[in-house]
């Protein structure tokens, strides 16, 4: 008889080696060590996209509890086009035996994350999932990636309707549920002048331009009132809407952040609102975006301003050069009738500087001066600007007068315009005064 192999001995359920934890092994070990290091989520998957373990030292970032997760596939999990997206990335890493990257956005608990994955390829057909939370970083790329669209639209000379546009659609597409409005203060009046408002309800936005500033006077007025930022988590419990309750719970509207725009000197330009329809408060990205968004409303209405002014200036210039070019801006009904039958018909409907030009008194004596001319207008050719023409003639360089109409050049032939020589025609046919 052989001897028998020994029995390995039963511990009893009192036995003290009952209670001792099974000792964890290499491999536990290291994945346990290699998810803290990491931080985030690691997930361990095998060809088919189910799951085999998983690990976070961040809870909240899993999609489901972990014990929702263990033992099915991803097909079972996410949806249809996130889950194909997953398992590409899983048979990819195990197809080419090295590890592939990956980023994706996911909605956590109603909030978009994005992470960064890598996956690894294992022994037994398994591939490890490390995913890291990189949400505040997309979120600034975002921000950049906008900030750099309007101020290329700014540096173009995009029309100043347009830049805003984009910049509340940006907005609008980085903070879901959102709806900016952007206000102008007219300085004059101390009113907030509506500039845009995309996504509000008309009916509302009907009655938000042309609101006074004050203390009390919503989240816009308010802040540029105050020339701080203004949170109204809460309109219907928040006394700075006591005014304006009403008509923001009638369409819905429950929350609104607004930030005044500065211009360089520190006076407030105005101020952008995110209206929600639920009670919310921001959290530090938001806060990062209300600036941001204010930073660059402020450059787009400077600029505005820079422009009108600048065309205001351009248009003064040229009425004054205009002025003192041609001094004598002969309307049509006396251009028309200047030629024979009346030469000054309109004479009396010149301004005191221009009858000046025409030795023609105040307003009594312009009929008597009508009468010389006309006499001598009858008796000569008219000229070119009683025949309403006004092109340049330019000094023959050869005999020092008459007009050449080829284009000379040279400081010696710079253009004329021939306006009408009145004193001629006052010396022809008799003194005015």
């Amino acid at each position: 008889m052989s001897p028998s192999r020994p029995r390995r001995a039963r511990a009893s359920p009192s036995s003290p080696k009952a209670d001792t934890p099974r000792p964890e092994s290499a491999a536990e070990i290291d994945l346990r060590a290699l998810t803290s290091a990491a931080g985030d989520v690691i997930l361990v998957a095998d060809y088919d996209g189910r799951f085999v373990r998983v690990s976070a030292t961040d809870t909240t970032l899993l999609y489901r509890p972990a014990a929702e997760l263990i033992g099915h596939t991803v097909h079972e999990v996410f949806p249809q086009p996130q889950a194909d997206a997953f398992l590409g990335i899983i048979r990819r890493a195990l197809e080419i035996r090295q590890p592939v990257n990956y980023e994706y956005d996911l909605q956590v608990g109603g909030d978009e994350h994005w992470f960064a994955a890598t996956a690894i390829p294992m022994l037994e057909d398994q591939v490890l999932w490390i995913a890291r939370d990189i949400t505040e970083r997309r979120q600034m790329e975002n921000i950049s990636e906008d900030q750099r669209a309007i101020l290329e639209l700014i540096a173009s000379g995009s029309p100043f309707q347009q830049i805003l546009e984009t910049l509340a659609r940006a907005v609008e597409t980085r903070l879901p549920g959102a709806m900016c409005s952007i206000a102008i203060l007219d300085a004059e009046s101390q009113r907030l002048r509506l500039a845009l408002a995309l996504s509000l309800p008309e009916e509302f936005v009907g009655g938000l331009d042309g609101l006074p500033i004050g203390p009390q006077a919503g989240s816009c007025g308010t802040a540029a009132f105050r020339g701080e930022t203004v949170i109204v988590s809460d309109i219907k419990h928040d006394e700075l809407w006591a005014d304006y309750r009403e008509a923001a719970l009638a369409h819905g509207l429950r929350a609104c952040w607004s930030k005044p725009a500065f211009s360089s000197a520190g006076k407030v330009l105005g101020t952008i609102a995110f209206y929600f329809r639920e009670p919310r408060s921001p959290g530090p990205y938001e806060l990062r975006l209300i600036d941001t968004t204010a930073h660059l409303a402020s450059i787009i209405i400077q600029r505005h301003e820079a422009e009108e002014a600048e065309r205001e200036r351009v248009s003064a210039l040229q009425h004054t050069y205009l002025y003192l070019r041609f001094p004598i801006r002969w309307p049509p009904p006396f251009r028309r009738g200047h030629v024979i039958r009346w030469p000054l018909a309109g004479a009396d409907r010149l301004s005191a500087p221009q009858r000046s030009h025409l030795h023609c008194g105040p307003r009594g004596q312009n009929h008597r001066c009508a009468r010389h001319a006309s006499a001598s207008a009858l008796r000569r050719r008219p000229s070119r600007v009683e025949r309403g023409d006004y092109r340049p003639a330019i000094k023959d360089r050869a005999e020092g007068g008459g007009c050449d109409e080829r284009g000379l050049s040279g400081p010696a032939h710079r253009p004329r315009i021939r306006t009408a020589n009145v004193d001629s025609v006052s010396r022809s046919g008799g003194d005015c005064h």
